[in-house]
């Protein structure tokens, strides 16, 4: 008879330990943390671009979010003032503070260019070229957080 009460409080304590072992991941801060460096910058930007005699001064907002298959990409939407709709987004290859537009054609206009992001993430500065079929110049923008994203 002691023998079966010692073997019932084993079985117990096993079940009891191998239960309270368990975590449940839906209530794991850490599961969604991914440390995507594209996170850091995903949100709504206000651009102030300089696009000298050429293509003037322009202010307005750039949205940018992760690239949806590619994380080493992310998307803008209207980069350049191009536009809002999904065949106006340009797209930037990201590593580490560093953003490259690979050459691009949105609609009759060419995009290519360079970002460096700043060390808070909370300004960028772009230098890219846009050939838009009638003129071609050089332009230096600079992005800041415009809204800030949870």
């Amino acid at each position: 008879m002691k023998m079966n009460i010692l073997k019932l409080i084993f079985f117990a304590l096993i079940i009891t330990v191998s239960f309270s072992s368990c975590k449940d991941d839906e209530f794991d801060e850490d599961v969604n943390n991914t440390d995507d460096p594209r996170d850091a910058i995903k949100n709504t930007w206000k651009c102030n671009e300089d696009g000298g005699t050429t293509f003037g001064y322009s202010e307005y907002d750039v949205d940018i979010f992760n690239h949806p298959f590619d994380k080493t990409k992310i998307l803008m939407s209207n980069f350049f003032n191009l536009g809002t709709e999904e065949e106006q987004q340009i797209f930037a290859t990201i590593s580490d503070k560093k953003l490259t537009i690979p050459l691009q054609t949105i609609g009759s206009t060419k995009i290519s260019g360079n970002g460096d992001i700043s060390a808070d993430s909370k300004s960028i500065i772009w230098a890219y070229d846009v050939d838009d079929g009638t003129n071609e110049g050089k332009i230096t923008a600079s992005f800041t957080v415009s809204v800030i994203s949870k």
